[in-house]
């Protein structure tokens, strides 16, 4: 997007091409001087230093004699142009971008009132040079050389006279009537030509009057002082507005060359003058770039931490973000070589995996990844949470800790333990005693191992349901002499729901009968030799464990009121059948 401003002069179209070719005019009106340039297609145009900024060389592009030339920097063309206008000409400026770059919304609106700032201030000071170039009057004549210092002349023409010699008089005739009339002579009849000879005295001139050469100038004076007076209302406020536009357009380009301190210094001055346009809003920017540029003084240095803080306090202003995040990456690098040192890995990782892409990273990273790991386990099996320690342990880091070996067998045997004691708490003796007897000389596995094995239990029902008493009678006769210990239960059928009525525990040669009420009932019976883990494994692995079949098809015994007796594997020729059943489900 182009910025076009534009200016009309009261000068010739020749004038003002001539002021702007005009190098030692440039500081005047621009905001930065010129210390040369050729004026040409293909010439240059070599920028002065100034308020500490460098100088620099422009190349020229197009050049026309008298009409446009165009200065080309590295983003931008400027293209001046001058074309006539009635008595005097319109000097146009256009700031064209390239290279890829473009002005911001806020930005140009900024730079198109700076650039009509040059061409006004340009305007005024060619105006300005033109009319003190004016000729003057030549109605007034050349003095003569030898005319005295205390006489004017104010003809147009002085001309030399002289006398002319005396002309004879003529012979008086004889008074009275004797007098002889007739013609007179030639001499007598010419006219005689009026003479006027000015002769200057040789004595000291009298005083005179003041002269028109003393109190004309000393009426212009007083005219023109009259005149300044009364344009002082007008002609301050014009002063001040440019020398605030002055001010103004040096503190923008002082902006852009990023010479943000000048700046700061110009708008200062400006301030002080009551500012112009949004120049406290410059006032602003200029005291970020401060701050940026500080930082990143201060990054150079490596005081990452100090860059850091001042850049949270200009977030997204130019690239602060991004020097930002540069100085995060490296408090994090310098954080986690710390936290290593420290012996604290697991921090330390997460440090350094926020640290960016430093070439030794990646391996501090691995390092502390799997001393992390190692500490990670410590404290996991402080905490008794074995089995996510093997979880970390069996990982690829986890893999490369140096004691893995001893440590997992350690988490090995101590989750088996835990798990052991979790199952005695449950009553799940069998489940403990087989975990137990697995870790050997473990702490006090073999001990607690032994305590697993439960007291049998003298013939009785261990368990009836209140809600199930009744009429019938079931009584149960397992074998008198194979040695085995027996556990029954009874179920009623409810529907699709199976009803625990009684549990049973009879000893070898025993007999236990149960009252309960007519229905349809399931019978379990479990039976072991060996030991006796309590009621909910009973017999362990070495038990057996049966669901009774009333028929090849079911399983379900209707028993009506009445006395029933059922005969436990004693019988060759009994009406019950056996289905083996899942421990766990009995």
């Amino acid at each position: 997007m182009d910025i076009r401003v534009s200016v009309r002069i009261n000068v010739p179209p020749e004038e003002a091409w001539a002021f702007l070719t005009d190098v030692t005019h440039w500081q005047e009106w621009y905001a930065a001087p010129v210390a040369e340039a050729d004026w040409k297609a293909g010439g240059y145009v070599r920028f002065a230093e100034h308020d500490g900024i460098l100088a620099s060389t422009v190349p020229i592009g197009s050049f026309e004699e008298g009409k446009s030339v165009t200065i080309s920097d590295r983003w931008a063309d400027d293209i001046y142009s001058v074309r006539p206008d009635g008595t005097g000409c319109i000097l146009e400026k256009c700031v064209s971008p390239k290279g890829g770059a473009n002005f911001t919304q806020a930005g140009y609106a900024k730079e198109t009132a700076k650039q009509q700032g040059y061409l006004e201030q340009f305007g005024t000071l060619c105006e300005a040079a033109y009319a003190a170039r004016a000729p003057k009057s030549e109605a007034a004549s050349e003095r003569p050389s030898d005319l005295p210092e205390w006489m004017t002349v104010n003809a147009t023409e002085m001309v030399k006279t002289e006398e002319p010699a005396e002309t004879p008089k003529a012979q008086e005739a004889p008074a009275g009537p004797e007098a002889v009339k007739g013609p007179a002579s030639p001499a007598a009849q010419a006219p005689v030509p009026q003479i006027i000879t000015v002769r200057i005295p040789a004595q000291e001139p009298p005083k005179k009057p003041l002269s028109k050469k003393v109190w004309i100038p000393a009426v212009v004076l007083l005219l023109l002082a009259a005149i300044a007076i009364l344009s002082i209302p007008f002609v301050k406020p014009y002063l001040e507005k440019q020398k605030k536009l002055s001010l103004y357009n040096k503190a923008v380009t002082r902006m852009e060359k990023e010479d943000y301190e000048g700046a700061l210094d110009t708008l200062e001055d400006l301030s002080k003058l009551g500012g112009y346009d949004n120049s406290a809003e410059l006032t602003r920017y200029c005291k970020k770039g401060v701050s940026l540029q500080e930082a990143k003084a201060q990054i150079e240095d490596g005081e990452y931490r100090k860059a850091y803080e001042a850049l949270e306090k200009i977030p997204g202003f130019k690239d602060a973000d991004d020097y930002r995040k540069t100085c995060l990456e490296e408090i994090n690098y310098e954080d986690g070589v710390a936290l290593m040192a420290a012996g604290d890995y697991l921090a330390a990782e997460e440090k350094l995996s926020n640290s960016g892409s430093r070439a030794d990273a990646a391996n501090l990273i691995e390092e502390c990844r799997v001393k992390g790991i190692r500490q990670k386990v410590e404290a996991l099996m402080e905490e008794g949470k074995y089995s996510e320690a093997i979880d970390l342990l069996d990982t690829e880091a986890g893999q490369k800790v140096d004691d893995r070996a001893e440590l997992r067998k350690e988490c090995d045997n101590a989750a088996t333990y835990q798990e052991a004691d979790e199952a005695y708490q449950d009553g799940l003796y069998f489940t403990a005693y087989e975990a137990f007897r697995s870790l050997g000389d473990y702490k006090d596995s073999a001990e607690r191992m032994k305590k697993c094995i439960q007291t049998k239990p003298v013939t009785r029902e261990t368990y009836h349901n209140s809600a199930y008493n009744g009429n019938s009678s079931l009584k149960i006769i397992p074998p008198k002499d194979d040695g085995s210990y027996t556990y029954f239960k009874i179920y009623i059928k409810k529907g699709n729901e199976e009803i625990l009525v009684s549990s049973c525990f009879i000893s070898t040669g025993g007999t236990i009968t149960v009252r309960m009420p007519a229905g349809k009932y399931i019978l379990k019976v479990a039976y072991g030799y060996g030991d006796w883990f309590g009621e909910k494994e009973m017999f362990g692995s070495k038990g057996t464990y049966q669901r009774l079949q009333s028929s090849d098809t079911s399983d379900i015994f209707e028993i009506g009121n009445g006395d029933y007796e059922l005969t436990l594997r004693s019988s060759s020729n009994g009406n019950v059948g056996t289905k083996d059943e899942d421990r766990s489900g009995f």
